[in-house]
């Protein structure tokens, strides 16, 4: 039987003025309405110069509907009325009917609004946009070399030369997070400034000064980042315009997992200040400790084999550990995010990470999160791991990966995995050294995940807020590039 669309009852037809579909000349054509809130940027962006002042339709020749629906998959599965989100779709956007406010780039060196923006990263849809200068400054690129030699001391691994995304010149929107006074407002500098923060708390700017020191001489048990690296703070807050005292309080809820109200009371900024400045922090500092996860070479992976890799001729190519980790998170108001972030394993809702790292614990690869009900398999699929791993070597994994093994062979990789196990047949002597072999050296990947969970907003049962479900994906990135730079698990090679 073929699939029943959902079509409204009465007479439509596309508003776009380049566009004559309508719902007796087109049958088969699905049409939607107009977000009513934001129908003058629609209109414009459809080249219409009037603005209806009754509801308008659009065709789906114009809409991309997984991108641009609210309720794509409710409306997929159980055919409920489509909402479309307010923002205008790209596939609009792209007509180009509307017409283009051109600025000429002023001569003169001293104009005040003569401003030279380098190409925008959007990191996720809906939330902050970060516009990146290119910069060719010697001080940067003097400060990327010391990251470079530091790392290589502390993890023994060459960092290629990737350029720090550093900008002085930072845009961000404001994102959708909750606010203890019902405000979606800018931040003032009112709210950032710490000592005028601190008097409203009751607490003087002398006892921040002294939390403050108390966290410096400790950084790895407070914000997770090693002694000899606690200058990334000064360089991020430096190069990126962010106040250091955010970009401690970000790092110390990660860490510690504490409530705003408790960080508030800790730091002396206001809780609203808090879940403003979270996600968009978050995302700058993920940016840059994503330039510290990366595929080394296999020179440097043999280099740094520990001795039970070495060995043993059958596992001595092997260039990555594989294992997935998953996150507790508060159970989804949405009937279909519950069934699809529901774990069979944990028995909650959860987000599943698939993560790898090299034989001595360098993470050299984290995917972003995934609802719990994937399974193992379809995660690495889906992650983009395959595409990174390089021919003619050796992935460790789990019994759970036992259909990876074809995928993998296709692109001359080779999967080691404990053998099978059934109920009906008993292992042979040789199968069960074999397992037990595999589990001594994936041991390594376990202990990796160990030093993710020490950041309690990464636990197995953390229990995420829905409001910073968004932000899980930055916070395991600073996790595990924060991770690369501490000591190696290994020690004695």
């Amino acid at each position: 039987m073929d699939e029943i669309k959902w079509k409204p009852m009465k007479l439509n037809y596309c508003f776009v003025s380049t566009c004559k579909n309508s719902s007796t000349k087109n049958p088969d054509k699905l049409f939607f309405k107009v977000p009513f809130p934001n129908r003058k940027a629609w209109s414009r962006a459809a080249g219409r110069s009037d603005l209806p002042t009754t509801s308008i339709d659009i065709c789906e020749d114009h809409l991309d509907l997984e991108h641009d629906m609210e309720n794509y998959l409710k409306w997929k599965l159980v055919k409920a009325r489509p909402i479309l989100k307010s923002k205008v779709p790209a596939k609009l956007l792209a007509l180009k009917l509307f017409e283009v406010e051109t600025v000429l780039p002023s001569t003169s060196s001293t104009e005040p609004n003569a401003t030279v923006l380098g190409p925008a990263r959007t990191f996720r849809e809906d939330q902050a946009t970060l516009c990146v200068p290119d910069m060719k400054n010697s001080s940067v690129q003097a400060v990327v070399t010391t990251v470079h030699c530091a790392v290589n001391t502390s993890v023994k691994h060459n960092l290629p030369c990737y350029n720090m995304l550093c900008s002085s010149d930072i845009s961000t929107e404001e994102d959708n997070l909750p606010s203890t006074q019902g405000s979606t407002a800018e931040i003032t500098e009112r709210e950032t400034d710490t000592d005028s923060t601190a008097v409203q708390c009751g607490i003087t700017p002398v006892k921040v000064t002294n939390m403050m020191a108390i966290i410096e001489n400790k950084p790895s048990q407070y914000i997770g980042i090693p002694k000899n690296f606690l200058w990334l703070v000064d360089l991020i807050s430096k190069d990126t315009k962010l106040p250091k005292l955010h970009i401690i309080a970000v790092l110390y809820k990660l860490k510690h997992g504490d409530p705003f109200y408790k960080i508030s009371d800790l730091l002396s900024i206001s809780e609203t200040t808090l879940w403003r400045i979270f996600s968009r922090t978050l995302d700058v500092i993920s940016t840059i400790c994503a330039q510290f996860i990366y595929w080394p070479s296999k020179k440097d992976i043999k280099k740094n084999l520990p001795l039970s890799f070495r060995c043993n001729k059958e596992y001595s190519n092997t260039e990555s550990i594989i294992d997935c980790f998953e996150i507790q998170i508060e159970k989804p108001s949405d009937p279909i995010k519950q069934a699809s972030t529901w774990s069979q394993y944990k028995s909650c809702n959860t987000v599943k990470f698939l993560i790898s790292a090299t034989p001595d614990g360098f993470i050299n690869f984290i995917s972003k999160g995934y609802g719990g009900r994937i399974s193992d398999m379809k995660l690495v699929e889906e992650s983009g791991f395959i595409n990174i791993v390089k021919p003619n070597t050796t992935v460790l994994a789990d019994r759970g990966f036992k259909h990876l093994d074809a995928v993998l062979q296709t692109k001359s990789i080779k999967l080691l995995r404990p053998p099978s196990v059934f109920s009906n047949k008993k292992m042979t002597k040789a199968e069960a050294i074999e397992a037990k072999t595999i589990a001594s050296l994936r041991i390594h990947i376990e202990r990796v995940i160990r030093r993710v969970r020490l950041f309690t907003f990464l636990k197995p049962h953390s229990t995420i807020n829905n409001k910073l479900v968004n932000c899980i994906d930055d916070a395991a990135t600073v996790a595990c590039g924060l991770i690369n730079l501490q000591s190696p698990i290994i020690k004695n090679k």
